[in-house]
């Protein structure tokens, strides 16, 4: 297996486009719930997206792994040797724009585009572990070792700010932050865009001004975007910032380390014992994040808060789910020829275009069905509604294909 680097790679994309897969169906039953809870969406539903949310928590194990694949090159003797600043600012403002007009999507409320999701984090995970491979990948080593015991010290969820109340002269100055955070931002990407002062103040004044009207219609969002800084390194319920980053972060290294051990070592040593680690972290982490009798709630939705307040054993546990389907899929490649397999990879592993476009397609389906809810009550049974999110998942990854297709060609001048 080791040294099959063609092999390896097809076999990732393959795991890539069905982590995907999974994310684009649990997303669309996360969206469609109002329209879906009265045709019987119930229990048994709810359990099976949590088994599917398994798998797309993995995607952050994917991202780590390109970052490796992609900054290969760079580096010389495990330290990075060239400055790549301006393309990793580049890559962490798109991932947060991408992630700004997802959340609006949803919500339709600005306010909700600081919710911490998990483009925030990935962009977080990249900065961290770039700045730390100027020192040298030993020194990310050290780093996470330190997160693995911080994670184990601090909490991974701090259940005593649920109940916080917040005094309203913060609420008020938390407003006025959030508003000013927000037209930097823009004034940000109005520079990197055409560097001139006027239109950047322009730009920072516009957006001060959309965010003080028009992202304050959920007084939740101010109380999420006041106890952010908490939940970026810990879960906090009763807000939308989810992917803490103690216990997650090990999740992206995995990926970037799994890169240097199976593509750059080419030691069939590594495999064995890297197999039984993870097996054994695995079921550890099962057992103590999901099946423990000490544990008061379960989860009952793959992207309820409860997922995401397992720490470092949910974390552990997606590791293994992250590996071993990696290998279920690449014995299974190499045994058989799916020349399907390939295309569906390559047409549904765009998977940053398609997390902006099937959240688009899916509100405007809820949005249809909610409009006009005899047609719903009359003509659509749970079964017809799966078939519908699955013809809309097939529609979306069409689009998204040709989106980044058409974008490539463009590129390139043609």
């Amino acid at each position: 297996m080791i040294g099959d680097f063609k092999g390896l790679l097809r076999s990732l994309n393959a795991y890539k486009a069905f982590a995907a897969y999974n994310m684009v169906l649990i997303h669309a039953v996360s969206i469609m719930h109002p329209v879906l809870a009265p045709l019987g969406y119930g229990d048994r539903q709810v359990r099976g997206s949590m088994l599917r949310g398994f798998f797309s928590m993995t995607l952050p194990v994917i991202a780590g792994f390109y970052m490796r694949h992609l900054i290969g090159p760079y580096l010389e003797n495990g330290r990075l040797r060239i400055d790549l600043s301006e393309r990793m600012k580049t890559l962490v403002f798109s991932l947060l724009a991408l992630e700004a007009i997802r959340l609006y999507t949803i919500t339709f409320d600005l306010g909700w585009i600081f919710s911490w999701q998990v483009l925030h984090f990935i962009g977080l995970s990249v900065l961290v572990t770039y700045f730390c491979l100027k020192r040298g990948e030993k020194f990310l080593m050290g780093i996470l070792l330190a997160d693995i015991v911080l994670a184990l010290i601090l909490p991974p969820s701090i259940d005593q700010l649920a109940s916080l109340e917040i005094s309203p002269e913060i609420l008020q100055w938390g407003s006025w932050i959030k508003s000013i955070l927000f037209g930097a931002l823009l004034a940000r990407g109005a520079w990197m865009w055409k560097k001139n002062y006027f239109l950047s103040a322009m730009f920072l004044l516009a957006g001060m001004a959309l965010m003080h009207f028009f992202g304050f219609r959920d007084p939740q969002n101010l109380t999420s975007f006041i106890l952010l800084p908490a939940g970026i390194f810990s879960q906090v319920p009763g807000t939308r910032n989810f992917w803490p980053f103690l216990p997650f972060f090990p999740l992206f290294l995995f990926g970037y380390f799994l890169r240097f051990f199976l593509f750059d070592i080419k030691n069939q040593r590594w495999f064995l014992p890297l197999t039984a680690i993870v097996g054994i972290g695995g079921i550890i982490g099962l057992y103590l994040g999901f099946l423990s009798p000490d544990l008061k709630v379960l989860p009952t939705n793959a992207f309820s808060l409860e997922i995401f307040r397992r720490g470092l054993p949910g974390t552990m546990l997606f590791m293994s789910i992250f590996y071993f389907s990696w290998l279920g899929f690449y014995f299974l490649l190499k045994s058989h020829r799916f020349l399907w397999l390939d295309k569906w990879t390559q047409r549904a592993g765009n998977v940053l275009t398609l997390y902006l476009i099937h959240t688009l397609l899916y509100v405007l389906l809820k949005m249809f069905f909610l409009k006009i809810p005899e047609l719903v009550n009359r003509y659509m049974g749970l079964g017809q509604m799966y078939l519908l999110l699955h013809v809309v998942y097939v529609l979306s990854v069409y689009l998204s294909y040709n989106f980044v297709r058409i974008s490539n060609l463009r590129r390139k001048g043609i």
